[in-house]
C-alpha cells in the first residue's frame, strides 16, 4: 500500500523555495530542446526560390536575373500569379544563340522541357538547405515532406517508448536518455551523407518529442500542489513558445542547415549539469516501494522550504493508512501492480481512444510542420 504524495505537501510546503528553483532553473531551460527540434526541420528542409540550372548562359557571364529572362517560361500559379517556372526551361540551343554575338530576346513558342543540368537557388535567405544539397525540387519535392512525416511517425513512437521507459527506470533517468538520443542524432543530422540516412537521424531525433518536454513537465507537476499545476503548465507551455522566438533568432543568424543543425543540438550537452539537481519523482518513489529514496528526498525538499518535519514521515503516513485500512500494523501486503504500454489497449474504450489520440497527434504534427 503506498500514500498519495499530495497528502504529504502541505507538511513539505506547495510551492516552497525548493520547487521554484527546479521549476525556474531546471524545468524550464529544458523546454528549449523540445522547441528547437520540433521546427528544426522548417529551416532545413526551407525550400529557396530556384530554376533550371543553364550551364551555358552562366559560363557566358549572365547573372541570374538576365539567365531567368532568357530561359525560363512564365507560367501561372495556382493563385493566378504569373511567375518564373521552376521546373522548366526552353528547349534551346543556347550555345548557337551565343555564338550568334547579337541580342535576343526568349519566344514564348519555344518548346520547353525539365530541366537537364539540375538546378539554380536565390541564396538571399538560405546559404544552404536540406534542398539545395540534394536537389529535393521538382520531381523530389516529396522527399521533403517525406522527412516531415517520417519525423512525425517517431513522436508517436517515442511517446509510448519513453512512456513506458519512465514508469520503468524513473522520470530523471528517462529524460537524460531522452536528451542523450537527441543530442547524438541532433548532431549526426548534420553529417548525414544522404537522404535516408538524414530521414534516420530526424526520426531517431523524433523520438524525444515531445517527451523531453513533458518528462521535465510530469516532475514539475509531481513536485508541487494542486493550486500550482495549472501555473507550471502554463509556464511550461510559454517556455516552448519562447523557444520557439529563440529558434527563429538562431535560423536568421546561422543560414547554413548543417551548421544550423549543430547549433541546436551541441549548446544542450550543457543540461548533462541538471543530473546532480534534478530529482527523481516522489511519486514514482512511492509507486515503486521505493520508501527511504522517497523520504530522503522530502526531507531535503522541507529543509530548502524551512519546514520542520518528523524524520520518518513518510513511513508513519504508511503506517496510520495501514491501521486505517486493516485494523493493525502488520506488514503490508505489496499489492502494487506494474503497468505497460499494453495497457493502453487492454479494454475496448482505451484501445479506441489510445488509437484516436495518436492519429489525433500524428495528424496535427504533419499539418503544423507543413
Amino acid at each position: 500500500m503506498t500514500i498519495d504524495f499530495d497528502e504529504v505537501l502541505p507538511y513539505i510546503g506547495e510551492w516552497g523555495k525548493y520547487q521554484k528553483l527546479v521549476f525556474w532553473c531546471i524545468c524550464i531551460p529544458v523546454c528549449i530542446p523540445c522547441a528547437f527540434h520540433s521546427f528544426l526541420q522548417v529551416f532545413l528542409n526551407a525550400i529557396p526560390p530556384h530554376w533550371c540550372q543553364i550551364s551555358e548562359l552562366k559560363v557566358g557571364g549572365y547573372e541570374d536575373a538576365a539567365i531567368l529572362n532568357l530561359s525560363i517560361p512564365i507560367v501561372e500559379t495556382a493563385f493566378g500569379e504569373k511567375t518564373f517556372s521552376q521546373c522548366l526551361m526552353y528547349d534551346v540551343d543556347y550555345e548557337s544563340l551565343l555564338s550568334q554575338n547579337v541580342t535576343w530576346t526568349p519566344n514564348t513558342s519555344w518548346p520547353t522541357t525539365a530541366c537537364v543540368n539540375g538546378w539554380a537557388y536565390d541564396h538571399s535567405t538560405y546559404e544552404t538547405t536540406v534542398v539545395t544539397d540534394w536537389d529535393l525540387v521538382c520531381g523530389q519535392d516529396w522527399a521533403g515532406m517525406m522527412t516531415y512525416t517520417v519525423f512525425s511517425f517517431g513522436n508517436l513512437c517515442g511517446n509510448f517508448i519513453f512512456g513506458f521507459i519512465q514508469d520503468w527506470i524513473g522520470r530523471k533517468r528517462a529524460f537524460f536518455i531522452c536528451l542523450t538520443v537527441e543530442i547524438v542524432f541532433g548532431i549526426a543530422t548534420a553529417f548525414a551523407p544522404g537522404l535516408i540516412s538524414y530521414t534516420v537521424f530526424r526520426f531517431l531525433v523524433g523520438l524525444t518529442i515531445p517527451q523531453i518536454f513533458v518528462i521535465p513537465l510530469v516532475i514539475a507537476l509531481e513536485l508541487v500542489g494542486p493550486s500550482k499545476r495549472g501555473f507550471t503548465t502554463l509556464m511550461q507551455c510559454l517556455a516552448f513558445s519562447l523557444g520557439l522566438l529563440l529558434l527563429a533568432g538562431v535560423a536568421y543568424l546561422i543560414r547554413d542547415w548543417q551548421h544550423l543543425a549543430l547549433a541546436t543540438s551541441i549548446p544542450f550537452i550543457a543540461f548533462y549539469a541538471y543530473w546532480w539537481f534534478l530529482p527523481e519523482s516522489a511519486r514514482w518513489l512511492l509507486a515503486t516501494n521505493k520508501v527511504d529514496a522517497a523520504e530522503a528526498l522530502i526531507q531535503t525538499m522541507a529543509r530548502v522550504n524551512g519546514k520542520q518535519i518528523q524524520p520518518n514521515l513518510l513511513q508513519n503516513f504508511i503506517k496510520e493508512k495501514e491501521l486505517l485500512v486493516n485494523g493493525s500494523s502488520d506488514a503490508m501486503e505489496d499489492t502494487t501492480r506494474t503497468y505497460t504500454v499494453l495497457d493502453l489497449f487492454r479494454t475496448p474504450r482505451l484501445r479506441r481512444n489510445t488509437l484516436l489520440v495518436s492519429f489525433i497527434w500524428l495528424v496535427l504534427i504533419v499539418i503544423t510542420c507543413k
